[in-house]
């Protein structure tokens, strides 16, 4: 009974061992925004960057489509058939508040003065939405009048901020965060501005355009390499708890991910993520191999002990029966003491939220490498 007390004893100290070596990892780099949930503007509806409290913008037209940098007010003119227009009862709010994010084209990041701004980022309190519907009889003027590209539908009173940003660096500071899926989206501030007024309009007419659709991203020269080493966050179909990271043509561990992180993008900021992934493993191999030389050695003392003269049927028995043991007790000790520094594919420190969120910032990082290598191939 000590000896099988003793070695439970051995073998929770290995695994209390193991744990104390392996403590959980921390992040090393900047700001780690929380995931917000997205409220968007209507899908009609376009940001004022300069909003005025004036509800007179309400009925008058827009000449030519509208430009999101430029004063909105600057851009309207009288619509000559604003008396066709009645007043209705606006949409109801959705909720008290709006936020999201939206891309930025490069002209108009340069108009703001942020070059390096690739979105948009708002957040409103709604106070309240005002709107103008058009009736048969301003179908008809507007056919013969200009009525320009469209007339001021609705307009969304409210107050909060509009920011420019650009994706958040490897290890830089993100301000804000949205769950999108496979591709969370992280923004860090260029230009914040608070607002209040009119934040957002709707065009209405027959010739108001649609919002346009994202362009497909264009083929690169780049984009063979892309495709090859892009790398996903993959969910088990049995679990969806469990994840792999996997590029293309197969899956690779935490610690390998963290290793070309590092390289591909510059940041340290996983670093700390690099660990032993089975220290108590092999600590318990440790102890289950002695266990098992111990009593293979114990075996054949007892063997030997065994005297022809004097026969004793325990003593082979017992030699037997220890030199059994220690067969199992060494092969599993040798199996732990093989257990990978690495791990296996599906042991993680990294939450699956934070591994999409870093294998986006990788992915991004290698995009950027691949236009940087295109665009020198043309020089």
């Amino acid at each position: 009974m000590k000896t099988r007390s003793g070695l439970v004893a051995l073998i929770a100290l290995a695994s209390a061992a193991g744990c104390m070596i392996n403590t959980p990892p921390s992040l090393r780099g900047g700001a780690f925004a929380q995931f917000r949930a997205r409220s968007p503007l209507a899908n009609d509806e376009h940001i004022v960057f300069a909003p005025s409290e004036n509800a007179s913008i309400l009925g008058r037209v827009l000449l030519a489509p509208y430009v999101t940098t430029r004063p909105l007010a600057d851009q309207l003119a009288p619509n000559p058939c604003a008396d066709a227009l009645v007043d209705v009862e606006p949409r109801p709010v959705p909720g008290d508040v709006i936020e999201d994010a939206e891309l930025l084209s490069p002209d108009a990041a340069r108009a703001a003065g942020a070059p390096g701004a690739s979105h948009v980022h708002y957040h409103f309190d709604v106070r309240a939405r005002v709107e103008k519907a058009a009736t048969k009889a301003y179908t008809e003027c507007c056919q013969r009048a200009s009525c320009g590209v469209g007339y001021v539908r609705s307009a969304t009173l409210g107050e909060g901020e509009i920011a420019l940003a650009k994706p958040t660096a490897p290890g830089g500071n993100a301000d804000v965060a949205f769950d999108e899926g496979p591709h969370p989206l992280e923004l860090t501030h260029i230009d914040r501005r608070h607002v209040r007024g009119f934040v957002a309009f709707a065009l209405g007419g027959q010739d108001a355009a649609p919002p346009l659709a994202a362009e497909a991203e264009p083929e690169s020269p780049g984009r063979a390499t892309y495709d090859a080493e892009r790398i996903e966050v993959r969910e088990s179909s049995e679990n969806r708890d469990q994840f792999e990271l996997c590029t293309k043509k197969s899956c690779i561990t935490e610690n390998e991910f963290v290793r070309r992180y590092a390289r591909r993008t510059g940041s340290h900021e996983l670093d700390d993520y690099v660990r032993d992934r089975a220290p108590q493993m092999r600590a318990t191999g440790v102890v289950l191999g002695s266990l098992g030389v111990l009593a293979a050695a114990v075996g054949v003392v007892i063997l030997a002990t065994d005297n022809p003269a004097v026969p004793d049927r325990r003593i082979p028995a017992v030699g037997g029966v220890m030199l059994g043991i220690s067969v199992p007790s060494l092969a599993a000790g040798i199996g732990l003491l093989g257990a990978p520094y690495d791990g296996w594919k599906y042991d993680h420190y990294l939450t699956k939220s934070e591994a999409r969120r870093f294998v986006e910032r990788y992915n991004r990082a290698l995009r950027s490498e691949g236009a940087a290598r295109g665009a020198s191939n043309h020089e």
